[in-house]
Parts: structure tokens; sequence; C-alpha cells
């Protein structure tokens, strides 16, 4: 008789939207298998399985769920004022964390080494929840930059943003100070870094700026745009926004040539700007637009998949592997770092700041 392939336990630490959609993932791939749900109460992790029909066990309180040793995983949606204490909490009892973005600090990326430095330690895996990265898209354009396929990169255009009334901007955990401090700089341009991070190959920059911010009564971040400066003359361009219309795309400019992706957050019909994207399946992300000097443009069409599924996969070959590279949490450290710096500049009125490795 066949072994039984085995399947990893996820546990969820929360009850948010977007923990429905990583359940569906989970659902979807052949090596997980979603074991529990915890939140602050026993009565709303239940109400959550019946709502979205689980049968799976459900916990009262975060720290019920990590102490269950039948649990291999762990995704943590939870504001970024709390996922500093939950993910140590979490690698100190052995799970391996998938940690929704953006990661702790806004003002330097201490803690985040400090959690990377523990998961060596515990040899735990860990990788943040930005999905567009594990599509096999994103991975043919990572590849086609590694054969320098467009020459050398001149510059990346990336924005992300959606349409948020006053009301509800003010009424939003995103513009509570206490539990998301950089607002919609870490939370949509986190993504615009990410592009450009792609795009550039995760090559260091040379200093940043932001252009244009705007601010809500309490201080949150609720628009953003601003420049990353390379070394000859090269820049990304980067923006996030709560109050602009949806936009959802990057652009990858070389010397030969260039690409252009839309949906690259929310997948191809651009589902990022309905709020039901956090409760539906990623309807797949497939086609992008290369332009080669002198020829006419083309669109590449892909087999649609679903990012958020190839994410957990990944994640999960991680710890089936026992990779001990650490290479999704040094990106992570690295985007982490555009966002504080960019913040910084924020916080000095638009001046130009220097990268520090350090910070």
């Amino acid at each position: 008789m066949a072994e039984q392939k085995k399947k990893y336990n996820f546990g969820i630490l929360s009850t948010a939207n977007i923990s429905i959609k990583l359940a569906q993932a989970i659902d979807d791939s052949s090596d997980a298998n979603l074991y529990g749900i915890a939140s602050r109460s026993l009565e709303k992790a239940q109400k959550w399985t019946k709502e979205n029909n689980y049968n799976i066990k459900t916990y009262g309180s975060y720290q019920e769920l990590l102490d269950d040793q039948n649990i291999d995983l762990v995704y943590i949606p939870l504001p970024t004022g709390y996922k500093y204490e939950w993910a140590v909490k979490a690698a100190e009892k052995g799970k391996h964390i998938l940690v929704e973005k953006p990661l702790c600090g806004e003002t330097d990326t201490q803690q985040l080494q400090q959690l990377l430095k523990l998961c060596k330690e515990k040899n735990v895996q860990f990788m943040d929840c930005t999905m567009f990265v594990h599509s096999p898209r994103t991975l043919q354009i990572e590849e086609k930059l590694k054969n320098q396929e467009l020459g050398q990169i001149c510059q990346v255009i990336a924005g992300f943003s959606m349409y948020f009334s006053p009301e509800n901007r003010e009424e939003n955990i995103r513009s509570k100070l206490d539990l998301e401090p950089l607002g919609a700089l870490g939370d949509m341009t986190w993504y615009s870094c990410m592009a450009t991070n792609v795009g550039f190959q995760f090559e260091k920059p040379e200093k940043f700026q932001a252009l244009s911010w705007k601010k809500a009564e309490n201080g949150s971040i609720y628009q953003f745009s601003g420049a990353i400066f390379y070394s000859n003359n090269r820049i990304a361009y980067v923006d996030g926004s709560y109050c602009e219309a949806l936009r959802d795309s990057f652009q990858i400019v070389g010397e030969k040539g260039n690409l252009r992706v839309t949906g690259f957050v929310g997948g191809d019909n651009e589902e990022s700007g309905k709020l039901s994207v956090y409760t539906h399946r990623f309807k797949g992300a497939g086609s992008y637009v290369q332009a080669m000097n002198m020829e006419q443009a083309q669109t590449i069409n892909m087999e649609k998949t679903d990012q958020v599924v190839c994410m957990v996969n990944d994640f999960v070959d991680l710890v089936k592997n026992n990779d001990q590279s650490q290479k999704w949490g040094k990106r992570t450290q690295m985007n982490q770092s555009f966002v504080v710096h960019l913040y910084k500049s924020v916080q000095e009125n638009g001046a130009v700041v220097k990268f520090d490795e350090n910070l």
C-alpha cells in the first residue's frame, strides 16, 4: 500500500476578512490542510467556521492555537501593531510563520531582523504574504530580467490604489495609527516597492525621496508617491493610495524593451478594486505585455494560476525541504527597508534620504 502523502496543518490567527482567501488557497493546495482558526473569543472563531462552511478546530485565544502541537504552520493576518508579538510567540513554539505585510517597524527594520534571527535559531520558516511574487508570471519576468532580455533596466513605475470614501477611510483599521502606523505607505505602496525590487532584481538603491503624501487628521497616510534612486541615474516611481481610482500595475523599462503588467495584485481582471476580493478565490494572473525596440508590442499569455495557492505551496516547500537560505526573509527585509526609508523622507518633509543598510 502506497504511503499516504503528508499534509501540513495550518492554523490561522484572526478571523480577518483576508483569512478567507488564505483558507481557500490552503484547501486548493495538495500539500496543506486547514486545521484550525483562533480569535480573541471562541464565539468569533465559531462564527467564522459556520459562515464559511469549515469543519475545523476553533480556539478562543491565539495562544491556545499556538499551544496545539498538531499545527505545523501559522498564518498571521493580525494588524501590524500586533504582528511582531505573535510572530515571535509562534516561532518560539516552533511554528513556521506566514505573516501578512507590512511587517513590524516603521522607523527601522530591527524588529524584523530580530524575528528572522529567531526563526533561524528555532529552525522555523518565515515568509511574508506578498502573493504576486509567487505567480508563474512573475517568475517568468524575473527569468527574463536575469537573462538581460530588456538590457539594463532604466526605470520601474509601479502603482496600487483604490478609492475609499472619507468616511470609510476614517473607520477602516488601515487608518488607526496604533495598529497600522504606515497607512497606505505600508499597505498599498508595499506592493509597488516589491514590484520595484523585482524589476531591479533586489539591487540596493542609493537614496529615497517622498514626493507627495496626504494625511488624515490623526496623521495616518492615505496617499503616497515617492522615488527610489539607483546608480547610473536609474529610478523607480512608486505610489499607493486610498483616495484614487483603481490602479494595479507596474512597468519595467529597459534599454532594449519594456514589460507592462496590469492586475499584478488583484489578477487579470483587477479584482483588487473590490472589497469582495478578500472573500473569493483569486481569479488568476497570466498575461503581460512585452514591447521590444522596433517591434510591435505583444501580449504574453500564460496559463492563469491562483497566486495565493502558489504562495501556500512555496511556503510548504520551504518546510518540506528544510530550506536554510532565508531567501524570502531577505526579500522581506529589503522591501521593509524601502518603506522605512520612504517614511523617513515623509517625516523629514520630503528630504532625500540615503540608503542605510543598518536602518
